[in-house]
């Protein structure tokens, strides 16, 4: 198993502003991204602290194997920093899984190792730093409505 498994983690509540990482609109203090590319790579929701300092990268998926491809990471993060937030002092990356992956969880790809060591991600220890969050019983992942 990849990263620290997480037994329960609770996101917080927020507004949704759906974005293109490369072109941000002013946003509000706190705030949940959604790309505007349905299948965007490397994540599916971002939610941002401006005040805190705090970025969360979620990525969902309902798999037992996944990417880990940091170069739309570090796009994403790359322009919070020049647009919207002037210091990022905690950055983590959460993948959700359901609970029976768990323990079979890898990734078949990782990439741009590295790109993230200016936000406290020592090159290739990244996976190492990854939380991993399980979800029990869901029927059906379209019942989200992300």
């Amino acid at each position: 198993m990849v990263g620290l498994l997480s037994k329960k983690f609770k996101f917080p509540k927020s507004e949704i502003v759906v974005v293109d990482p490369k072109n941000l609109p002013p946003l509000p203090s706190q705030c949940w991204l959604k790309p505007k590319k349905h299948n965007q790579g490397g994540y599916d929701a971002v939610y941002i602290d401006k005040v805190k300092g705090l970025v969360h990268f979620v990525q969902v998926t309902k798999s037992d194997t996944h990417s880990f491809l940091m170069g739309y990471f570090y796009v994403m993060i790359e322009s919070l920093v020049k647009r919207e937030m002037s210091e990022v002092k905690k950055m983590e990356i959460f993948f959700v899984i359901e609970s029976q992956n768990a323990p079979a969880f890898k990734f078949s790809t990782v990439t741009g190792q590295g790109l993230l060591k200016a936000f406290g991600w020592e090159k290739d220890k990244e996976i190492e730093k990854l939380r991993l969050v399980t979800v029990d019983g869901v029927d059906s992942w379209d019942a989200l409505r992300w």
